[in-house]
């Protein structure tokens, strides 16, 4: 069971490399349904049953960045924003991809503005921070 929990933890992370919710979200189902076989609570075969569940909701969520026509950074956008509940019952997901194309393209934007060299020491100082 190790080894299974080992390599679903390893795709989730391959496929949401860049996604933290998603990422989160995952993990979190993941640890939940070994827990509960590694505490009894249900059988091996619940243990498959909710890693298929599982698998079609990871494969949903992939397909629902597809629909929406968003590419990974935004797909990664639209579910920071997402994540909220209040923002996902005011907004519609339409609205919502809008918002995460947007802030993609001003991410972008904002790392190109980094490269311009009077920028350099901001870059090195955040490089120093990040470690």
């Amino acid at each position: 069971m190790e080894f299974l929990q080992k390599l679903l933890n390893d795709e989730v992370k391959s496929k949401f490399r860049t996604n933290v919710v998603k990422q989160k979200n995952f993990s979190e189902m993941l640890k939940a349904s070994l827990n509960k076989y590694q505490n009894r609570a249900i059988e091996a075969a619940q243990v498959i049953e909710e890693l298929i569940e599982m698998a079609k909701k990871f494969r949903e969520d992939l397909e629902k960045g597809v629909s929406l026509g968003l590419s990974s950074a935004e797909q990664s956008f639209y579910d920071a924003l997402a994540d909220n509940p209040s923002a996902h019952e005011l907004m519609k997901e339409e609205v919502l991809a809008n918002m995460a194309k947007e802030l993609a393209e001003m991410f972008v934007f904002f790392l190109k503005i980094l490269k311009i060299p009077v920028f350099a020491p901001f870059r090195i100082a955040y490089k120093r921070h990040e470690k």
